[in-house]
Parts: structure tokens; sequence; C-alpha cells
């Protein structure tokens, strides 16, 4: 046995068996099948002839095998169950192997899928490690082999146990049996596997159901239609894009397929006997719902051909075309499309017997898919001419449409679709249609070629962006060659606009003089204009909305900035300050809203460079652009953004003039009056500044120029507008540094020039003190004694500067201002120089001390006559005409008088000169000060009182019809104010109280001539002046202020009020007398004839008697005034008319009641009649 066993090895290769398991499996596992077949056979064999081994011997002498046979094939025994396990392996590895290539799908197909990716990953692992064994498979007493060989099976186990759990989920997942079948045949093999199948057996059951519940729906589902359609044509839609008959026939094929595929499929499943009771009831429903679909569909074939012959001769007798409501379609019956659909969708089903009408008609498809395709071609070019004609084109095809529609009626009535000669018929109308459409949409097509030379110059903006940057300004450099450009281009659109029209009227056919081409070409014009509207809107629109902003909160606390997201500048303007003013470059105020009109009158420019069109408007493009209100608003809405960004602009100028100061102060002017000087507007001096104070106020302009540093180069003005502050930031730095030099220059100044004024001085002072002074040398002694009074002047100065300039040259440097090397040596050797001069005044001093006792005797006898001459000017000064109103000549008094003060002034500074070198105290003689400041009252007196009189020189020449008083009381209430803040030492003088009151006369005067002008006065109101005021004067036009000034009107204040009181009342009556006479001249009694006898009587008048009673009450009134003689007599004249009247009207009224009573007795009674006179 031991050859067979070494034989099989040989044939196998023990080497390479297990290795093969994770390469070549086929040919390893096909090779041990036969070896296992052999070594079986050889045993069949053995057998076999132990069995026979009876008859092999004849002679009846037979030796039988009659030992044990596992003597003999034990180890072979033993050899062939390694066979087998191996083999076993192969099997099981190779079924695996197969979970590469099948996936799981559905609802939980991700999670389950990668939990059988992770059990063949696992598996693959297992088998590897398994086939990479180092010792021999064949050797059957090596027992790592068996152990292996156990480990490998109990693994294989677990993974049949998770694979079974993994099919479970995904059955349960599956929503039909289709699938799960589909799940099962997927994984059919795993299926024997024992583990999985004993997992699986009970979802078997669960299918079984599964499909019957199924196949009850398909039942369902075919008695559903049934009940609902029938059999026959139906509405419902079985397929998609069929017709009824093919559809209902592919729908129950359709579902006989869906249940003949699945059950298919489910016969195939091995591990399912198909002998139950389930199984047969479920092979029943099968078979029956198969006969019932079948039926079905014989059914719906048979009613189908029983009626199709006679839809289709019915439906080949109608006309070709039909009109509804103007519009064209072609007459193919939906029945006879639906029979041409049913054949066609009936062959491809391959049905059989199909009518002949119908068969026949499907021959003639081609036929009649050319006719329809033309006729739809034609019906759609017909109808797309109706529906898309203008109204300003139907007249021009009016009659050619006419005779078209001759000759499609014909298709409407006579020409059939089994008529003779239908296709020659197409033929012609289809040519003449033809033609037609062509000439009609080469015309549509021109004027659209017109709309789209329109529609370029809408296309973009007139004015562009420099290099059609989103972010870059408006190219206002580049403008004229852009407009020229467009210009050149909307130029050249004219004569192309002009040679489309002509097109269109040779296309039309028409001439100048028809009134339908006239109005066609005024349409076109509305086209063009239309274009131009649309052109100047997008260049207009274009502008606005880049100038609509939105407002953000300030940035730096003082500048609001203005953005817009997505939106860039249109224009910028840099603000720069030349010669301390600021200014905008360009212009802003005038010149940038002209440059905005500008642009946008060169949009509508435009529109004068294509020649009017219209045959019967011949005004420009222009004029009617600047009439379209829309546009005129967007203009008006950026003319309005313009002003209102010019505002703005101004506003955040004036932000920055806080700054103003800085070139508007004069540096001069304010260094002297920072350092104290004398100046106009501070007479007196001031206390001069401490270093302190300079560092403050260069510590001031060194934070400005800080502060100007940090601000923006440039601000957007509502989103559009930039202002490039650049050029002013410069100039205000420049202008800063400027001022904080100033001052550090002042100091560096002061140290260079104080050290110079010093070293000069101690020079100077050394020379005149050492200077030998001679016996009678009196200017040598003035001299000295002037060096020795500057060095006692100048001393505790001098002491106190050296220190101040120590620390003046420290701050100077903390600053980074370097001075010379000499201002600093002179520091360290002046003080040293400046002690030698003091000790040299001291010894000088001692020298001079009896000269100076002399001279100082000397200067106090000069005092005392100086104060005896000033008092007697002084009391010949205050006796003066000057002090008087009456002075005729003020100015060469006080000139006189100004000249002798300045010589006495002049005489006192020389003596306090004198005193101040001799140590003398001369004093200040308040009793000259005291006329300097009485001569300069009287210069302020008098120069108000000439103003004043000038003024009412002046008034008095105007003319008495020309007296403005409310003007001259208003100056002369000046004037008194004026006089009042003078100064009250003035009031003690005759000149003020004369000018007091001359201004009080004038204003009381000026009361008067107020009351004179009133236009109640009469002439002989001016008498009675003349009279009270006994001044005889002519009243006229040329009377003047001046002439009524002569009467002194401010003594007679009273008797003017008086008079022009008694003008006035009189005037009012005058007034009411003439008002009373109206009223009466006017007045009328009323009459009428008896109704019977005809007598006229007076009616009653209820407005008579009111006004007479009004009348005389009035008059009584005016009676009892005090003013009442000047019309005393017209009073008392009508007084006496109207009393009559009322008299009379009474006694009228009381005999006329009285008669009309008694009449009726009077004229009835005969006896009275008779009695009667």
């Amino acid at each position: 046995m031991w050859g067979y066993v070494f034989q099989t090895k040989t044939f196998l290769g023990p080497e390479k068996v297990m290795k093969s398991l994770t390469e070549k499996m086929d040919d390893i596992q096909a090779n041990l099948r036969i070896s296992i077949q052999t070594i079986v056979t050889l045993k069949e064999s053995y057998n076999s002839c132990k069995a026979e081994m009876g008859r092999v011997f004849k002679n009846g002498n037979a030796k039988n095998w009659d030992f044990p046979s596992h003597l003999v094939f034990s180890r072979l025994d033993t050899f062939l169950e390694r066979l087998r396990n191996i083999e076993e392996i192969y099997s099981v590895s190779a079924e695996m192997y197969k979970l590469e290539n099948v996936a799981i799908q559905g609802v939980r197909g991700g999670a389950l899928g990668t939990s059988v990716c992770r059990i063949y990953e696992e598996f693959t692992e297992h088998v590897t490690l398994f086939a990479e064994c180092k010792y021999d498979v064949f050797d059957t007493d090596d027992k790592r082999f068996e152990e292996n060989n156990k480990l490998f099976l109990d693994k294989m186990i677990d993974f049949e146990r998770r694979l079974g759990t993994v099919l479970c989920k995904a059955f349960d997942d599956c929503p039909s049996s289709e699938s799960a079948v589909k799940l099962l045949v997927m994984y059919s093999f795993i299926l024997d596997r024992p583990h999985v199948q004993a997992q699986l057996m009970p979802k078997y059951k669960e299918l079984i159901g599964i499909f019957s519940a199924e196949m009850d729906n398909v039942k369902l589902v075919f008695d559903a239609q049934i009940t609902t359609t029938g059999i026959g044509i139906s509405t419902t839609r079985f397929g998609k894009n069929m017709p009824p008959v093919a559809g209902q026939l592919k729908w129950a094929l359709e579902l006989a397929e869906r249940s003949q595929i699945t059950l298919r499929d489910f016969r195939e499943i091995p591990q399912l006997s198909m002998n139950t009771a389930e199984d047969k009831r479920l092979f029943q429903k099968y078979d029956e719902m198969t006969a019932l679909l079948h039926q079905y569909r014989v059914d719906v074939y048979s009613e189908w051909t029983s009626r199709v012959d006679k839809d289709c001769q019915f439906n080949l007798k109608q006309p070709l075309l039909l009109r509804n409501k103007g519009n064209l379609s072609v007459n193919l019956n939906s029945q006879l499309v639906a029979v041409l659909r049913e054949v066609k969708y009936l062959s491809i089903q391959g049905q059989v017997n199909i009518p002949e009408c119908a068969a026949d008609m499907f021959a003639h498809n081609k036929e009649f898919r050319k006719y329809v395709c033309n006729l739809e071609l034609l019906v759609s070019r017909y109808n797309q001419i109706q529906s898309t004609v203008l109204p300003a084109e139907f007249p021009l095809i009016e009659e050619e449409l006419k005779s078209i529609d001759i000759e499609l009626a014909k298709a409407e009535t006579i020409m059939l679709w089994n008529s003779e000669g239908v296709w020659d018929y197409i033929e012609q109308i289809g040519d003449m249609l033809r033609d037609f459409y062509r000439r009609i949409n080469q015309a549509k097509a021109n004027v659209d070629s017109m709309r789209v030379i329109m529609e370029e110059w809408s296309l973009t903006p007139m004015f562009e962006r420099k290099d059609n940057k989103k972010d870059s300004l408006l190219d206002l450099e580049g403008r004229p060659a852009v407009l020229n450009k467009r210009y050149a281009a909307i130029r050249d659109s004219g004569p192309k606009l002009h040679t489309l029209l002509e097109e269109n009227k040779a296309l039309f056919g028409e001439n100048h003089t028809t009134e339908s081409w006239i109005r066609y070409v005024d349409y076109i014009d509305d086209k063009v204009l239309d274009g131009f509207i649309e052109a100047v809107r997008v260049s207009l629109e274009f502008l606005a909305s880049s100038m609509h902003a939105m407002v953000l909160a300030p940035t730096n606390g003082t500048v609001p900035l203005f953005v817009q997201s997505g939106t860039a500048p249109l224009f910028a303007f840099a603000l720069k300050l030349d010669d301390g003013k600021t200014s905008f470059n360009p212009c802003l105020s005038y010149g940038f809203i002209e440059m905005v009109d500008n642009l946008i009158t060169d949009v509508y420019n435009a529109a004068d460079l294509v020649p009017r069109i219209s045959l019967t408007n011949t005004t420009s493009y222009q004029y009617e652009l600047e009439e379209i209100s829309e546009l005129s608003e967007i203009y008006e809405d950026v003319m309005n953004e313009v002003r209102e960004a010019v505002k703005e602009a101004k506003q955040y100028r004036d932000t920055l003039l806080s700054f103003d100061f800085l070139w508007r102060e004069d540096m001069d002017e304010f260094m002297e009056q920072f350092l104290g000087k004398e100046t106009a507007f501070e007479p007196e001096p001031r206390i001069p500044p401490t270093l302190e104070e300079f560092k403050e106020e260069i510590d001031k302009y060194e934070n400005l120029y800080s502060e100007v540093s940090q601000l923006e180069n440039s601000t957007l003005i509502m989103c559009w507008l930039q202002i490039d502050i650049c050029p002013f930031k410069h100039s205000l730095l420049n202008t800063i540094k400027l001022w904080s030099l100033m001052f550090k220059q002042y100091l560096m100044d002061r140290v260079t020039n104080s050290l110079q004024d010093q070293e000069r001085f101690n020079k100077e002072v050394i020379v005149g003190l050492t200077k030998t002074l001679h016996e009678g040398d009196y200017q040598g002694l003035i001299e000295v004694m002037g060096h020795l009074k500057r060095v006692k002047e100048t001393q505790a100065s001098i002491e106190s500067m050296f220190e101040p300039l120590k620390e003046t040259v420290e701050l100077l440097m903390d600053y980074g201002q370097e001075l010379p090397d000499e201002v600093h040596a002179k520091l360290e050797y002046l003080p040293e120089h400046w002690n030698k001069v003091k000790r040299t005044s001291l010894l000088v001093k001692q020298n001079v001390a009896s000269l100076q006792a002399h001279e100082a005797v000397l200067i106090h006898t000069r005092c005392q006559e100086f104060e005896t001459k000033l008092e007697e000017f002084s009391e010949r000064f205050r006796q003066q005409s000057l002090f008087y109103f009456t002075c005729e000549n003020p100015y060469e008094a006080l000139t006189e008088a100004q000249t002798e003060i300045e010589l006495m002034k002049e005489e006192l500074t020389e003596l306090k000169r004198f005193g101040g070198l001799f140590e003398v105290n001369v004093p200040d003689y308040k009793l000259l000060k005291a006329c300097c400041k009485e001569i300069s009252l009287l210069k302020e007196l008098w120069d108000m009182i000439s103003l004043v009189n000038r003024n009412m020189g002046e008034w008095k020449t105007t003319l008495w019809k020309n007296i403005d008083v409310e003007d001259m009381r208003m100056h002369i209430t000046i004037f008194a104010k004026d006089i009042k803040v003078l100064d009250k030492e003035m009031r003690a003088w005759d000149a003020y109280s004369g000018l007091e009151s001359m201004i009080n006369n004038q204003l009381t005067s000026l009361q008067t001539v107020a009351e004179l002008q009133n236009p109640a006065l009469r002439h002989r109101h001016w008498l009675q002046l003349m009279v009270a005021t006994k001044v005889r004067f002519e009243m006229s036009d040329k009377t003047t202020f001046g002439d009524l000034l002569k009467l002194n009107l401010h003594n007679f204040e009273e008797e003017v009020h008086n008079i022009v009181e008694k003008a006035v009342k009189e005037s009012a009556m005058e007034a009411a007398m003439a008002k009373l006479e109206s009223t009466w001249s006017n007045m009328a009694i009323k009459h009428a004839p008896h109704s019977a006898t005809g007598t006229m009587l007076l009616g009653p008048n209820a407005e008579l008697f009111e006004t007479l009673e009004d009348s005389l009450v009035q008059l009584q009134t005016l009676m009892t005034s005090k003013y009442i003689y000047h019309v005393l007599e017209e009073v008392s004249g009508w007084q006496h008319t109207l009393f009559a009247v009322d008299s009379v009207l009474s006694v009228w009224f009381a005999v006329q009641h009285t008669y009309i009573s008694l009449e009726s007795i009077f004229i009835f009674s005969e006896d009275l009649c008779s009695q009667l006179p």
C-alpha cells in the first residue's frame, strides 16, 4: 500500500497542496478528487475480487482472502482520511472565497455588507495562516495537521453561524419575495453548510408565505383592473407612451412574467423540497393566475379587432385640416393615430392575425407620416404667422393672407385623407406658404436685427470704469475716446436701420405712400425710440445704482464713512490746502455738478446721431427722450444724489476745519500774544510765558501732529464719491511742524541771543565803567551813571537768567534740537564775567558819589519849576470854550491844547530819565494825567456832537412827503443810547448837556411830525398850527423837515396833539355824514295798488323805519360831540329832514290804515256816500 501512498503524494505534491489554498485551488481540488476516487476504486476492486475468489478457483480448492482488511489497508485508510480532510478544507474555502464577489442591498445593506466583508477578511487571514504551515500534510503520523484542521473547522463553524445571522437579517429586510429569492440565489453556494441551513430553514417557510401573499396581491390587482375598466379600451395608462390595447396586453404579460420569474428562481433553490401542501397550493394559485391573464389578453385583443375596421374607414373620410378660432390644425383623428400606434406596438410584441384594414393602413404608414409632417409644418407656419403678426404688420400682408386662406379652405372642406391628389395639393399650398412665410420671417428677422442693433446701445453704460475694472473710478480721462467710439457705433447703426427698413419694404411689396406702410414705419420708429430710452436708462441707472449708499457708524469718532457692499466709488477728488485755503481738485462746488450733468447730456446727445425714421414725426429722438418722465425722474435722482454728495463732502471738509486755526492764525501775531507783548487788542503787556508753558505749546502741536498723522488718507462720501485728503494732510502736517518749530526756534534764538546780549552787555559795561572821568565832564558822568543804572536794573534778571537758559537747552535737546558748541561754552563762562561786572560797578559807584549828590539837588529844583508850570496850564485849559456846546471851532482848540500837553509830557519824560540816572524820585504829576484824560474825553464828545449834527443836517433837507419818521426815530434813539455810555465825567460839561437836550428835542419833534402826517389834517388845521406856534409858513410839496423844525414843535407838543385829534374826529364825522347821505339817496318807499280799488298805497317797510331810527340816533350822538362845529350846519339839516320824514310817514300810515278799515262803510252806505263831498 505504501506504493499507492507514495504515488499519490508524488501526484499531488505535498509542498504545494496547502499553499494552493490561496492561489490555484481548482487544479489541486480536482487532483484531490482524482486521488480519492483512485483509492476508493482500489478498495472497491479489492472487495470485488475477494467476493469472487471462489469463481477464480474452479477446482473447488479456493484460497479465500480471509485475513482482516485493516491489516492491508490500515495505512491507506488513514491516508485516505487525510485526503478527504484536505478536500473538505478546499471545498469549504472555495465556498467562502465566493463571499468576495457578493453584496447585500437594502435598508441595512451597508452594515450587513460590512459584516460579510469582515467575515471574509477573517477567513482569508485564517486560511493564509493554515496554508503557510511548514510540515508535510500527507504525513499521517504528524498530529499537527489534525490540530490545525480542528481549529480551522471550528473557525468555519463560527463563520457559518455569523453568516447565517447576517443572511437572516438581510432576509428580514427584503421587501418582496423577488428580493428574498435573489438573496437566497446569490448565497446559494453557502446554503448547504449545516449551520447556515439550520438558521435559514424557518425563513424558507416565511418565503412560501410571502410568495403566496404576492400571488394573492396579483389577483387583487387583476380583479381591481377588471372591475374598474373591464375588457377593451381603457382610459387608464398601462404602459408609458403605449396605446391602450397594446398597453393592456403588455400589462397582462408583465403581470404574468412578474410571478413567473419569481417562481422560476424559487424552484432553482435546491434546499427547498417543494413537496408540502403549502407548496402545492402555491403552484395551484400560480396556474390559475396564469390562465386568467392569458384569457384577459385574448379578450382584449378580440374586442379591439372587432371595431378597428370601422374606425379606419370613418376617419379616412375626414378633411385634412380643421380651423378653430382662426388657427389651423391637422385633422388626423386620434382614433386613426391610435390604430397606427396599436399596430406598431402589437407588431413589436409579435402579435399575429392583425385585422386587414389596420394592417393595410399601417403599410401606408410612411405615406401618412409624410402627409402629416408636411401638413404639421404648413399648419405651424400658418399659425405662427397668425399668432405673431403685429398690428402694424397685418395691413401689409392682409391681401396676400386672404389668398392663402382661400387655398387652405379646400383642405378644410373637399380634400380628404383618402382623396386623390392629396400630395400634389400639399406641395402646392406648401410652396405658396413657404415663400410667404420666408418673407414674413425675414422681415421679422430684420426687425430682430434692428432690435439687436438697438440692444447693443444699451449693453453697457455710455461711461466706463477705468480699464473696465469693477473697483476702478469712472474713466474721465478716457471718456472722449470712449464717447467717440460709442458715438461712431451709434452713428453707423443709423444707415443699417434704414437699410433693413428698406429690405422690409421690398419684402412686404409696399411703397412710401400707403397708409399701412407709414404706420409700420412709425412702429419701427417707436422701437428705435425705445432703444434709445433703454440706452439712456442703462447709463442713468448705472449712475443711480452706484450712488445708493448705506451709512455706517463713524470710524474715528468724527467722520462718518459711507460704504455699500460690492460697490466701488465713481469719482475721486483731492482735498488741498494752499495759501491758507482749502479746496477740492477738481472743483467740487460747481464744476462737479456741471461735469455729471455733461455726462448725462452726452448720453442724451447720442440720440441725435441717428436720423429720424418716422415719415410723420420730424422731431429728433433727443427731444423725445427729454420729454420721458421716467428718465427725467432718474436724472433728477442722480443730480439730487450729486448735490447731496457735494453737500456732505463740504460737511466732511468742515469737520477738518477744526484745524483751521493752524493756517488762519498769523504765526507772528500769535507768538507776540503768547510772549505777552503789547498788541492792538491787548495794549498792556502781559507776563512773559514760562518754560513750562513753552513745553505745553510744543507738546500740543506734537500731539496734534500725531493725531493728524492717524487720519485716514481717503474717505467715501455716500459710497461713490472718494475724497483723497493726502495733499491736505501733508500740507497740514507741514503747517503743524512750522508751528512747533516756531516755538523751538524761539527758544533756541532766545538762548543764543540772551547769551550774546549778555556777553555784549558785559563788555560794554566794563568798557564804560573803566573810562576815566575828568572834572566838568558832565557827558562822561551821564554815561557812567547810565552804566551803573543798567547794572542795577538788570542785576536781578541776569542773575536769574542762567539757570532757566540751561533748562531751556535741556528741553530743546529732549525734542531733538541741537545747539552749537559755542552756546554751551558761553553758559559755562558768562556767569563768572557777570560777577566781574558787579564788582567793577560797586567800585565806580563809590568814586562818583559826590558828583551824584550835586546833580540830585539840581533835578529837585527842575521838578519844582515843572509843577508850577503845570498848574498854570491846567487852570487855563479848564477855562477854554471846548467844554461849552456853543464852541465854534472845537477841533482847532483841541489841537492847540493837545500840542501843549505833549510838550509837557516830553519835559516830564526827560526829568524822569535824569532822576533815574541819579537816583532821584520824580513825582507822577497826576494833574498832567487828568489833563490828558480830559482832552481825550473832549475829543470823543465832540466826535459824537459832530456825528449827530451831520445826520440832522441831512434830515433837514428831506421833503415833507418823504419823511420816514420811524427811521429817524431809530437813529435818534441810537444816538441817545450812545451818549448814555459816555464817561460820566462828561455829564457835568455844558457840551454834553447841549447834546443831550438837542437829541431829546429832536425826539419830541419827530413825535409831533409823525402826528402831523395824519391824512385827516386839512388846510384849516395847518392854519390853526401856525396860530399856535406863532410862525407863518406856506405848506406845499416843497416843504422840508427843516421848515417844520423852525416851528419849534418840541415846545408845542400838546397843541399839536390837540389839533391832530380834532382833525381825526372831524374826519370821522365827515365820513359818517357821507355814509348817511349815501344810505338815504338810495332809499325807496315801497307802494302797491289796492287789490279792490286799484288805489296806490304805501307798503310796510321795516328796513326803512329801522334805518330811520339808526340815523336819528347817530345824528343825536354827533350833536353831543365837542368837535361838531365844523359839520354842525350839515348835521342839523339832516336831523331836521329826518324828523320831518318820520312825522310824515307816521301820519300817512295812520291815515292809510284808518281809510282802508273804513272804506267799505263809506262806499257801501248810501247815507254816508250822499254826505261825502
